[in-house]
């Protein structure tokens, strides 16, 4: 059921991607031009006339962009930029229902009602169309989960050590995607 939740997803991301024009969902030029300034420097590219439009991009979390930056690069067979991004985009959204699968392993026992919360999350409109964009909303879901997926194994008690790491390292990338995982994160430590 999972894998046919997924293909089904997957298939009509796909879709998406190749057929709704630049710049319809919300801030995805911004987040293209700005993968792309990223893709010149293997650093944190600094503030040019190019990319004023952007505002301050050398004091943002810097992680999706400099991930995209470097898919750029290796675009050795030269695919269309915007729809290679997209596609990036629709892995990090399978991988955020991969995340919420195992999460729903963890809190709900009964196996038939496991793959719920997959169905629906998958079958949300605005997380489909977001998933098939270029927005770094995408990686930062998926860190999101993982990250509550490690707490609720900390908060167990299920291999402490490696759970623990874990946990703190998706919130680090969460937080190093985007300013709005720090509340999640405190969140999560208060509980901690």
């Amino acid at each position: 059921l999972l894998a046919i939740q997924l293909v089904v997803f997957g298939c009509f991301c796909f879709y998406l991607a190749k057929n709704i024009k630049l710049g319809i969902s919300p801030d995805e030029i911004y987040h293209f031009n700005v993968s792309k300034a990223y893709s010149e420097t293997l650093g944190i590219p600094p503030n040019s006339p190019d990319t004023y439009d952007y505002g301050d991009i050398t004091t943002k979390p810097f992680l999706y962009f400099w991930v995209n930056g470097r898919i750029l690069n290796f675009n050795i067979f030269e695919f269309d930029e915007l729809l290679l991004l997209r596609v990036i985009s629709i892995i990090y959204s399978l991988l955020t229902l991969v995340g919420i699968y195992y999460l729903s392993k963890e809190l709900i026992k009964n196996k038939k009602l496991q793959f719920v919360p997959v169905i629906l999350m998958s079958n949300t409109l605005m997380f489909t169309f977001l998933s098939a964009m270029v927005s770094y909303d995408n990686s930062l879901n998926l860190f999101s989960v993982f990250s509550i997926f490690f707490f609720v194994k900390v908060l167990r008690g299920r291999k402490l050590d490696k759970n623990f790491l874990l946990w703190v390292l998706f919130i680090s990338l969460g937080s190093l995607t985007k300013f709005t995982m720090l509340p999640l994160a405190f969140i999560q430590f208060v509980i901690f």
